[in-house]
């Protein structure tokens, strides 16, 4: 019995794969132009399907994110009584932890185009018992009609690699930033989108990966992007600012559908657990390309 249910699993993950392939090539016969409006709208759609606060795994990715920034703000001696922006917030993943650091003092404001995110995250930091200022908006035009030198840090986390204009984004961010703010970012690497592309049969995906650094990955409306680390470093060098710690997040895990998805986080023993994130935290400042998303911490110079 259970090597025909294992066999009927099989022979339908085949199908659903061989079906996205066939949409993929559908997919770019008959769209040669970006349709932002589409774009958007199936991103907003993921977030009522998928809930990055709540979600079995993400709460592990959640801390070993904050273990990284609050080292990052404890070294650099960052005042928790700043203004700071968590830049497409979601459901609040990382905005409440960033409230509990701040205290009372402290201002965090969290936008994301998602309403329905942002409904959410405010019950949860209602729950959390913290303040957040959350906003349903577009970024770059937020960022736009903010004021220069508004911000004390920023967090742009999970986000970029389906923002179309995430090099329009960086830069107002470096414009809404005070003069040695900091600037927290996470990118997915080239690397981690070949093996994604290889682990679902996406073929037809990895020519385009390895010459590319934007694309419909999966098919759909959504563009997704990539990048390899030096080419991050060179960007954010290139907006003035210093680099101060690069890591990899999920080196070794994964959510359903990604490379090493074999190791989920939320299935694992406390002890497990533990030696996994032990085993991330290494790996991952090893080897920052192998992770989920490559987190970089840098600070903006003072001019």
């Amino acid at each position: 019995m259970r090597r025909l249910i294992s066999k009927g699993v099989n022979l339908n993950i085949k199908a659903l794969r061989y079906g996205l392939r066939q949409a993929m090539r559908l997919e770019r016969r008959l769209n040669d132009s970006f349709d932002q409006a589409a774009h958007n709208k199936a991103v907003v759609q993921s977030t009522c399907r998928y809930d990055m606060f709540s979600a079995a795994d993400e709460g592990y990715y959640q801390n070993q994110y904050w273990h990284w920034i609050e080292k990052f703000l404890t070294q650099e001696k960052v005042n928790p009584h700043g203004c700071f922006l968590d830049a497409g917030c979601g459901h609040g993943r990382m905005s409440i932890p960033l409230a509990k650091w701040c205290g009372v003092h402290g201002k965090v404001t969290g936008i994301d185009l998602s309403e329905p995110a942002i409904e959410q995250a405010k019950q949860y930091a209602h729950e959390e018992q913290v303040s957040v200022e959350f906003f349903a908006t577009d970024l770059l035009i937020f960022l736009q009609k903010t004021e220069t030198d508004s911000f004390d840090g920023v967090l742009l986390l999970e986000i970029v690699f389906f923002l179309p204009n995430y090099k329009a984004i960086l830069k107002e961010i470096t414009r809404v930033l005070k003069p040695g703010g900091f600037f927290i970012g996470s990118f997915r690497s080239q690397y981690f989108n070949l093996l994604h592309s290889m682990r679902n049969g996406l073929w037809d995906s990895t020519d385009m990966i390895l010459g590319q650094r934007t694309g419909a990955l999966v098919g759909g409306a959504v563009q997704f992007n990539w990048h390899t680390l030096p080419e991050l470093r060179s960007t954010l060098q290139e907006l003035a600012f210093d680099i101060c710690h690069v890591v990899g997040i999920g080196s070794c895990s994964g959510i359903p559908g990604d490379p090493h998805d074999f190791v989920r986080p939320s299935v694992l023993s406390k002890q497990e657990k533990m030696s996994l994130m032990k085993s991330e935290k290494t790996i991952g400042e090893l080897l920052p390309e192998t992770g989920r998303y490559i987190l970089i911490s840098s600070k903006l110079k003072k001019i």
